[in-house]
C-alpha cells in the first residue's frame, strides 16, 4: 500500500505457518490488478476521523456511527495504499481531545451608587474604601481566542467529503484541511488529510512533509508511517521507505506495512527480505481483503528468493498459489504466473499481452527471469522497453530502472 514509516525492527516472519496454510488455501487473495501501487494502496487510505466533542459520542466520522472504519478494503498498497492502512484510521485516538477553554472576566468591577442624599436630611451611603485598582483591559492582540471544536471538525468533515467525492474536489479538500490546520495547529489530522490528498495527486515531496508534521504532533501512529514510506517509495527513496514503514515494529496484522517492504527490498537489492516480507504479507492478507490470491507478492517474494540463491524457497512460494490447473487462462496474472513457473515461454507471454500495461509487467518479467537465468545482455532490451515505454505508476518499472543500474554495473 502505501512501505511504513517504522525503524527495521526484529524481523520475525512465520514463515513455515504462512506457507503451510498457503497452498490450495490462497486461491482467494486479492488480485493486485497488475504491481502498481495504484491498485493496491489508493485511494485506501483512510479519512481522516474526529474526535468527539463534549457533547458527542466518541468515534466515526462526523455523522457516522461511532467505531473505527476499515481504511482499505482491498490493500492498496492503499497498501498503501496507501494509502492510509488497514484497521484503524489515522487520528482515532480521542484521548487528547479538550473542550476550549473560555476566557475569563477577571478585573470587571460592578459600579455602586453612593451619595445620594434624602430629602430629610439622611446620611449620605458609606462607600467602600477604595481597592487596587483594576489592570487595564487586555489589547485585541492579547485577548485569548478559543479553539471551536465544532469549527475544526466541520472544517476536517468538508475536506472528507471533498475528496470522496466522485471526482475528488481536492482543491476544496486542501483549502477544508488547511483550515482546520489553522484553527487547530497542534492537532495532527488536518495533516493527515493533505498527506492523503497530496498522496493521490503524486504531490508526493508535499504528502512527506505532511505525514512528517502529522508525525511530530503524534508520533506513534502506524497509518502515517505505512502513508509515508508509501510516499518515498513512489519517489524511488527505497531506504527511507522501509526506514519509515518498519518505524514502529511489524508485530501487526495488517498486511499493508508488507507489500510495501517486498517492494522496495527487492528494488533495494533486499532479495532475501523481499522473500520474507512477502510471506509475512501471505500470511496476513484475510480477513482484509477478498478475490484471487495475491498473485504479485507471489511474484516479487519468488523473484527476491532467486535472486537471493534460495531456490528451495522460491520454488516453494510458487507453488503457493495451487495448481496451475486451478489458475485460469484468460486471467493475466495467471499466464504470468505460468511463464515463471516455464509453464508458457517468452514470446507466448509478450505476444499475449495486449496492453502496455501488460506489457510493463511481462517485459520486467521476462527481463529479470533471463537475467537470473544467465542471460545478462538478453534482458537488458526488455528493461530499456518498460523505462521509455511502460507505466512509470507500476512497481514493475521500479524493477526495471533497478535490474539496469544492475546489470550496467561492472
Amino acid at each position: 500500500m502505501k512501505t511504513r514509516l517504522t525503524v527495521l525492527t526484529t524481523r520475525r516472519f512465520a514463515m513455515g505457518a504462512a506457507l503451510t496454510g498457503l497452498t490450495c488455501g490462497l486461491l482467494a487473495a486479492q488480485d493486485m490488478g497488475g504491481g502498481s501501487t495504484a491498485s493496491f494502496k489508493r485511494p485506501e487510505n483512510p479519512p481522516v476521523h474526529h474526535r468527539p466533542i463534549p457533547s458527542e459520542a466518541a468515534g466515526g466520522r462526523l455523522g457516522d456511527e461511532a467505531g473505527p472504519k476499515i481504511g482499505k478494503p482491498g490493500g492498496q498498497a492503499g497498501t498503501s495504499g496507501k494509502a492510509g492502512a488497514i484497521g484503524k484510521a489515522p487520528g482515532s485516538d480521542s484521548s487528547d481531545a479538550r473542550p476550549a477553554a473560555t476566557p475569563g472576566r477577571a478585573g470587571i468591577k460592578g459600579i455602586g451608587i453612593g451619595g445620594i442624599r434624602s430629602g430629610t436630611g439622611a446620611k449620605p451611603t458609606p462607600q467602600p474604601t477604595p481597592g487596587p485598582e483594576p489592570p487595564p483591559p487586555p489589547t485585541a492582540s492579547q485577548t485569548p481566542v478559543p479553539v471551536s471544536l465544532e469549527g475544526v471538525e466541520e472544517a476536517i468533515e468538508q475536506g472528507n467529503n471533498a475528496r470522496d467525492q466522485k471526482p475528488p474536489d481536492y482543491e476544496e479538500a486542501e483549502r477544508a484541511y488547511k483550515a482546520a490546520a489553522k484553527l487547530a495547529p497542534n492537532d495532527e489530522r488536518p495533516f493527515i488529510g493533505l498527506g492523503n490528498i497530496y498522496y493521490d495527486q503524486k504531490r508526493d515531496e508535499e504528502a512527506i512533509a505532511a505525514y512528517r508534521k502529522a508525525l511530530e504532533l503524534q508520533p506513534k501512529n502506524r497509518s502515517v508511517f505505512e502513508a509515508l514510506g508509501d510516499a518515498y517509495f513512489r519517489l524511488g527513496k527505497y531506504e527511507e521507505s522501509i526506514a519509515a514503514t518498519t518505524e514502529l515494529g511489524l508485530h501487526t496484522p495488517n498486511p499493508g506495512p508488507f507489500w510495501t517492504l517486498t517492494w522496495a527490498s527487492l528494488v533495494n537489492g533486499k532479495s532475501e527480505d523481499a522473500g520474507h516480507f512477502a510471506n509475512g504479507f501471505i500470511a496476513r492478507w484475510k480477513p482484509f481483503m477478498q478475490g484471487d490470491t495475491p498473485y504479485f507478492i507471489v511474484f516479487a517474494g519468488y523473484l527476491g528468493y532467486r535472486e537471493a540463491g534460495l531456490k528451495d524457497k522460491a520454488d516453494e512460494l510458487l507453488r503457493a498459489p495451487g495448481a496451475s490447473s486451478e489458475c485460469l487462462n484468460d486471467k493475466w496474472h495467471c499466464r504470468l504466473l505460468k511463464y515463471l513457473r516455464h509453464e508458457v515461454t517468452a514470446q507466448q507471454l509478450l505476444a499475449e499481452a495486449g496492453t502496455n500495461d501488460k506489457l510493463t509487467e511481462a517485459r520486467t518479467y521476462v527481463g529479470i527471469d533471463l537475467a537470473l537465468s544467465g542471460y545478462r545482455e538478453e534482458a537488458l532490451p526488455h528493461f530499456r522497453w518498460v523505462l521509455e515505454n511502460g507505466n512509470h505508476d507500476f512497481v514493475e518499472y521500479h524493477l526495471a530502472k533497478a535490474w539496469i543500474a544492475k546489470l550496467q554495473t561492472p
